[in-house]
């Protein structure tokens, strides 16, 4: 705020989010045509923040099958298990 920067969230938006962008997201484009290569049938689960960011740069750079999963991660799991018809270990 000294400098007119209001960084609300570390890691997801304004500056912070923007430099975690640069940080993340050429290791992940490096991941992803690792993905395509060895498993291009897999689906990847995204938990990395900044999400919007990552899950852009991912449908635009590659094919693979992406979800990508935030803090609510716990009930997705709980939503996943009941779409694939498993059990759903606490």
């Amino acid at each position: 705020m000294k400098y007119g920067v209001d960084q609300c969230i570390g890691d997801t938006v304004g500056p912070g989010g923007i430099m975690k962008s640069l940080r993340t997201i050429p290791p992940r484009l490096e991941t992803l045509r690792d993905a395509e290569e060895l498993c291009p049938d897999a689906f990847v689960l995204s938990y990395t923040n900044p999400m919007s960011m990552m899950m852009l740069a991912t449908f635009r750079a590659s094919k693979m099958k992406t979800v990508g999963l935030c803090h609510s991660v716990q009930d997705t799991s709980r939503k996943l298990a009941t779409y694939l018809e498993v059990p759903y270990w606490n």
